[in-house]
């Protein structure tokens, strides 16, 4: 079943009473924490298991909000097409976003419910006593992995945006505080990953934060910061654990197999909660890639056996990222695909071309494509924008990298800077006003 954004962004609207309002729910599903008008938050998160509900939940709001987030980010990138006629999807396909548009609202929304899910479990669980250190610390390095991604988020989107390292406990909690430059949000993001991976377990689970997953996740925030040493460093801190992190092969193993060594990160679905990318690109959904990027996939000389990613319903030609029949295929969040781009842009800018070509040819390698001779230093960039716009061709990675890049004005014809940014939502300027709208945009529309 695919959520209608306006059903999903009146959900999320109120954080606090999202993030609070499920705790009294019956034990077999996942938590939030109640009402402190309803019952008090001291009792809410008390020992190991109510703990581990907490956490559970902060997962699962992470997991719902990812459908809304990632299709709207995918039309930026505009290698999908929006079938229907909502002027709110169009304005992200055709960069014409105002402050006024419900998806926005969403986004918001929801990245906010997960960072206050982890500040109740970051305030909450180190004054429990009936808990082991080793799982206490377990439980908040996951909680700080994940408000690091949706600052992450927050960020990259929006720009400067409220930090909230405590939990607010009213609505009214989180007005009148003041917006961060997003240097200093990225820099939060870099402080929760450096605490997550001093605390996670260096295990193997890849729906669920470790130490690994940290620092693959760090080491794309480290392209942001254009830290290229520390990017190449934890790039291949993962890539060199061969026996849990590696490339599969063939190519559609990585979203066909149940579980496969390719993926560090996912979000986890069930029939109870489904993943809404799977309706989003089924017949009958709402979301097809464009001729551009069918294009490129088919090409044997560019897409390789990455055509794997289009199947047929009819003459219509789908996204099969998603295969399954019931909407619970996982949403990969992080894989090794990645992390051999990461470490091959970085060590190109480095110096170390032969490397980065090495790397580079690693994943043309394993989509059936040839190995590109290293003749010309300068074109690994080109190589690497185009190997990525294919590798994740239907996941949310080409808008991000262009404008991170300083290439969306040339590959997208975006020529307004402002519109590298996300407006911030009319409805939360007018809640609070002590939020700024980001330059270009006008606050009510």
């Amino acid at each position: 079943m695919y959520y209608s954004k306006n059903k999903i962004r009146n959900y999320l609207r109120f954080i606090i009473v999202f993030t609070l309002a499920i705790y009294t729910s019956s034990c077999n599903k996942f938590l939030a924490i109640t009402p402190t008008n309803a019952v008090s938050d001291q009792i809410a998160i008390t020992d190991s298991a109510s703990a581990s509900n907490a956490l559970r939940g902060n997962y699962r709001t992470l997991a719902d909000g990812l459908s809304s987030f990632y299709f709207d980010v995918l039309l930026s990138g505009n290698d999908i097409l929006y079938t229907q006629s909502s002027a709110y999807s169009l304005q992200f396909l055709y960069h014409t976003l105002t402050s006024d548009n419900d998806d926005l609202g969403t986004i918001w929304a929801n990245e906010y419910a997960v960072i206050n899910q982890a500040n109740f479990i970051l305030s909450k669980v180190p004054d429990l006593q009936n808990i082991s250190d080793k799982y206490k610390s377990q439980i908040l390095g996951e909680a700080y992995f994940l408000r690091g991604i949706a600052y992450f988020n927050l960020a990259r989107t929006f720009g400067n945006v409220q930090l909230f390292l405590k939990p607010t406990l009213e609505v009214s909690d989180k007005y009148g505080v003041s917006q961060s430059p997003k240097d200093e949000v990225l820099n939060q993001v870099l402080n929760d990953l450096n605490d997550a991976i001093s605390l996670l377990p260096d295990v193997l689970n890849r729906n669920r934060a470790t130490k690994k997953s940290a620092i693959a996740l760090r080491s794309r925030l480290f392209l942001y910061l254009d830290n290229w040493d520390a990017a190449e460093k934890d790039a291949s801190s993962v890539i060199s654990d061969s026996s849990n992190y590696k490339l599969v092969y063939p190519y559609s193993l990585f979203y066909t197999s149940s579980d496969n060594s390719e993926i560090i990160f996912e979000a986890s679905y069930s029939l109870n909660y489904p993943n809404g990318m799977y309706s989003g690109w089924k017949s009958g959904g709402n979301y097809r890639p464009n001729d551009s990027i069918i294009s490129l996939l088919n090409d044997p000389e560019v897409g390789g056996s990455r055509k794997s990613l289009l199947t047929k319903s009819g003459n219509t030609i789908l996204g099969n990222l998603y295969p399954s029949s019931n909407g619970t295929d996982p949403i990969p969040l992080i894989r090794v695909a990645e992390l051999f781009l990461i470490r091959a842009e970085a060590r190109a800018h480095l110096g170390n071309y032969v490397g980065a070509f090495s790397d580079l040819n690693k994943v043309r390698s394993r989509a059936d494509l040839p190995n590109i001779a290293v003749s010309n230093n300068s074109i690994i960039y080109d190589y690497l924008e185009k190997e990525g716009r294919v590798e994740f061709a239907l996941e949310p990675y080409r808008w991000f990298n262009l404008v991170r890049t300083g290439r969306a004005a040339s590959v997208l014809n975006v020529s307004e800077a402002f519109r590298y940014l996300f407006p911030i939502p009319t409805s939360e300027i007018q809640a609070d006003k002590s939020l700024i709208q980001n330059p270009g945009y006008s606050s009510s529309n």
